[in-house]
């Protein structure tokens, strides 16, 4: 008689293992939610005695009853699952699910060593869990994409390996030549209703285009340019003079960080605000004009923009970093609109409260010189210019 193949019976995971036996099914093999063990038979005879005979399960695990045995299902799911999704999220090696078990047992939850000893957190467990919500998010986006009625396409460079070209050739199949031509008119026939670039507009070019098309910027870009609608172009223009003097010679450069101290990166416009005397005084001994440096309208005005562009700045960080999604960002477009409304009235009854710099130049100067309305006037543009989070060019 020949011998028996157990992988000729095609013998199949049971979902009723689960709440049953605490057991589920990775590779093909089943594996003890419990304990981790891997049994090499998919028979519900050796699942059954795992549950019954094991040493590591403890008498609390084998007297629940089926709906405990469903929530502890849950929990140990849920729980890896959100472990191996942090992983993911942070581009670590999938070996650091066992070392933020250690942790947990060592530092933060050395009473409850059972509870965690029974998840497991391995390399090849968190690899497999990775996959799977991979493969989860691309079924979900499958199956909500068949319900499409339109799509638009991502415009940019192409690379060295045409990936972009070949993508875009997968959409429709071609028939005889493939000249531009004729991918415009293959195209065409799709429901396109929009364009996302990533490059400025002026770089663009339409040639041939019979139907009007969206195009969208990136965003965080998009709310980066909306400073221009300030109109503020001289003001930037008197302090790029005056940073340039200063940094046209490394001697003049290194003469003044000696002079002004420690100057912040990054935060130009706060720094000049905040060493204008000094800067002056510095341009002076180079034999520069600094008339303009003293105007009271200019210091307003940089004041102004000082607290503004900071305002942005902080912003733009918001819509920047790991796991932002489309909503998160729209929110925080939403609140800024509603920051700059709030702004506005505050500052036509010259409520300075969000305006630091504005405010310590109004102490130096008269009520009557400080101009609020004009002031509230630009963030009333600047509000207009953010009418929603992805905005057409």
């Amino acid at each position: 008689m020949a011998k028996r193949k157990v992988d000729a019976e095609k013998r199949g995971f049971q979902a009723r293992w689960e709440a049953e036996y605490l057991f589920t099914e990775v590779k093909g093999k089943p594996v003890c939610l419990l304990c981790g063990e891997i049994l090499a038979v998919m028979k519900e005879y050796n699942v059954r005695r795992h549950d019954q005979t094991s040493q590591k399960h403890t008498n609390k695990d084998k007297n629940m009853d089926t709906e405990q045995r469903l929530q502890n299902v849950e929990e140990l799911k849920r729980g890896l699952n959100e472990v191996a999704e942090e992983v993911a999220k942070s581009a670590r090696p999938f070996t650091e699910g066992d070392f933020i078990k250690n942790c947990m047992l060592k530092a933060v939850c050395p009473d409850k060593r059972q509870l965690f000893s029974n998840v497991s957190l391995s390399r090849n467990t968190v690899a497999e869990r990775v996959d799977q919500l991979s493969s989860n998010l691309k079924e979900q986006l499958v199956g909500k994409g068949k319900d499409f009625i339109a799509y638009s396409l991502t415009v940019d460079e192409i690379d060295s390996t045409l990936s972009t070209t070949e993508e875009f050739l997968a959409l429709r199949p071609m028939h005889g030549t493939t000249t531009g031509q004729d991918l415009y008119e293959e195209g065409s026939r799709c429901q396109c209703v929009g364009t996302g670039v990533d490059q400025w507009r002026e770089r663009m070019r339409e040639e041939n285009v019979t139907e009007e098309l969206t195009a969208y910027h990136c965003i965080i870009h998009q709310e980066s340019l909306c400073g221009k609608a300030l109109k503020m172009e001289q003001v930037m223009s008197t302090i790029t003079r005056a940073v340039n003097i200063i940094r046209a010679k490394g001697l003049n450069h290194r003469q003044f960080k000696a002079f002004s101290g420690r100057v912040c990166q990054g935060k130009v416009l706060q720094r000049c605000f905040e060493l204008h005397e000094e800067i002056c005084l510095f341009v002076e001994t180079k034999g520069k004009d600094t008339t303009e440096l003293r105007v009271e309208t200019f210091l307003c005005e940089m004041a102004f923009l000082c607290d503004i562009t900071s305002h942005l700045n902080v912003m733009n960080l918001q819509l920047q970093g790991w796991g932002r999604v489309i909503s998160d960002m729209y929110n925080t477009v939403k609140e800024f609109k509603t920051k700059l409304s709030l702004w506005e009235m505050q500052m036509r009854k010259e409520n300075l409260s969000h305006f630091p710099s504005c405010q310590t130049m109004k102490e130096k100067l008269s009520t009557a010189v400080f101009p609020s309305a004009q002031f509230a006037d630009k963030l009333n543009i600047l509000c207009c210019r953010l009418p929603t989070p992805i905005c057409p060019l």
